[in-house]
């Protein structure tokens, strides 16, 4: 339902990218939730309001799922849940742990995570998102965690002006998609 809504939002009404569910999740043993790769297979790689993405579902492609997650893993480690690390009070995901997985974020630095758990309904994961440095000086640790879907979280962040801090209805205009080709396209002026 809500990556429906996004396609409405933005006017894409039918479209159908590659993804390579059963090779990103053997790669991180464990389920993704289905709602993921409906909006990677709707979307592609590409950003809304040429400012929000969400990772490919490519298994080899740099700006992938699995290269964002294999990054952070590499750039923070593990973390410490308890030691105001940079994911506090969280962890990165690794295989059989619970931790973060990301799927998306902003051009400022924001990321966007589930709190994966392995063994439980991967479409009951919450959201964490956290604001890039200096976003939002309320949050604890410049982050926050939503009860719902990846798919629903997008939605509140593209078209609810209520949605604060990670909204941006009340900063643009028209919300639309432009597919990665478009960008580099038009980045070669």
């Amino acid at each position: 339902m809500w990556v429906q809504r996004i396609g409405k939002l933005v006017g894409r009404v039918d479209s159908s990218f590659h993804v390579d569910r059963s090779e990103i999740e053997a790669r991180l043993q464990v389920s993704l939730p289905d709602d993921y790769f409906a909006l990677a297979t709707r979307f592609g790689e590409g950003a809304f309001c040429r400012f929000i993405f969400v990772h490919d579902g490519r298994a080899d492609s740099g700006d992938g799922l699995l290269a964002m997650w294999h990054h952070l893993s590499a750039t923070v480690g593990r973390g410490d849940a308890g030691g105001g690390g940079v994911l506090s009070p969280y962890l990165m995901f690794e295989p059989g742990e619970a931790g973060l997985i990301p799927w998306g974020g902003t051009e400022l630095g924001d990321i966007y995570f589930w709190y994966a758990t392995p063994g439980v309904d991967p479409s009951s994961w919450p959201v964490i998102a956290k604001a890039s440095d200096g976003l939002d000086d309320t949050l604890e640790n410049g982050m926050a965690r939503f009860e719902v879907s990846a798919s629903e979280f997008l939605w509140h962040v593209l078209a609810d002006p209520e949605f604060t801090p990670f909204g941006i209805a009340n900063s643009v205009g028209d919300i639309w998609f432009t597919s990665q080709p478009e960008i580099d396209s038009s980045d070669r002026v």
